[in-house]
């Protein structure tokens, strides 16, 4: 019995990590240029964490996932409000799942 203990706990232990994932669209309406855009793909993009970001222009709209063992939406918002972009609106398109391996 204690053997089966023992392995249970060894392996809950060594067992990886997952994280949870969202995808988010934040609207902006002041990213109406290919500057603009490429500006704030570049600001998405320095943050650990975040990945697979498409910025729409037409829709003056970006959309990415994030891995939340490693950032924060509000992160995002806060670099880009920093950086001089106004947000409209902000959408949780996925709901959270888990699959990020760390």
């Amino acid at each position: 019995m204690k053997k089966l203990l023992l392995s249970l706990v060894i392996l809950v232990i060594a067992s990886p990590a997952f994280s949870l994932e969202y995808q988010w669209k934040f609207s902006i309406p002041t990213m109406d240029t290919r500057e603009s855009a490429v500006k704030v793909y570049e600001l998405l993009d320095n943050i650990n964490g975040v990945y697979d970001i498409e910025v729409n222009i037409e829709r003056n709209s970006v959309m990415f996932f994030y891995d939340d063992d490693k950032t924060d939406v509000s992160i995002a918002k806060s670099k880009l409000i920093d950086a001089g972009y106004a947000i409209e609106k902000t959408m949780l398109l996925e709901e959270p799942k888990g699959g990020v391996m760390n």
